[in-house]
């Protein structure tokens, strides 16, 4: 490499250090705000995703679906996970060290408190079978399909991983935001599904 290229290549690499510590500043400022959201009728409008969720054909024709436990301020998955369990392979995620596996769920599975304050199965049991569709908790999300998570990267890590699977993104319509400020180590969603309707990326 020439003097030219090498000295060519560090501004391109400080360039693309600054700006992503600028997206990492924005994107806390967008978690802190979120926060402070307060949802109304939030039982209401998780009971109107679970219904669109019920009639989309990726979720029909699903035999392998990985779901969360929610917490306060996301959709509740409590009734949907209760009325596929019988129907569907379910899986949901626990935290291994600086990643998340998937675990599965059984009907009358006792569920503990662990990191996060995150439910899981008490007896856990890796799913080795990839899911034919995940959904995915999001603090907030743009009109460019991209989500903001926690900031942990659990999801991120772990979506660059899977060879298959429809990815759908779950919020409130109250967590639209302009941008989330994606970076490259942040993966798009396929489809949002808030209280307002189903979102599918084209192309």
């Amino acid at each position: 490499m020439s003097v030219f290229e090498n000295a060519k290549q560090n501004n391109h690499d400080f360039l693309k250090r600054k700006f992503d510590m600028g997206n990492k500043q924005e994107k806390e400022h967008l978690r802190k705000n979120a926060r402070l959201i307060l949802v109304a009728n939030n039982e209401e409008k998780s009971d109107t995703i679970r219904q669109f969720i019920m009639k989309m054909p990726q979720y029909l024709s699903a035999k392998v679906v990985y779901l969360f436990m929610s917490l306060p301020n996301e959709p509740s998955t409590k009734e949907l996970i209760a009325e596929i369990l019988g129907e569907k392979i379910v899986a949901i995620p626990i935290v291994d060290g600086k990643e998340i596996k998937f675990a599965r769920l059984y009907p009358n599975m006792r569920l503990v408190s662990r990191k996060f304050n995150i439910m899981e199965p008490e007896n856990i049991e890796i799913m080795h079978q990839e899911a034919d569709i995940i959904f995915i908790p999001m603090v907030a999300f743009d009109k460019n399909f991209g989500r903001l998570g926690h900031g942990y990267g659990y999801y991120d890590k772990y979506l660059k991983t899977l060879k298959r699977g429809v990815k759908v993104g779950l919020a409130f319509s109250d967590y639209e935001v302009e941008n989330v400020f994606s970076t490259d180590n942040d993966i798009t969603m396929d489809i949002i599904v808030t209280d307002e309707g189903i979102f599918e990326r084209k192309g």
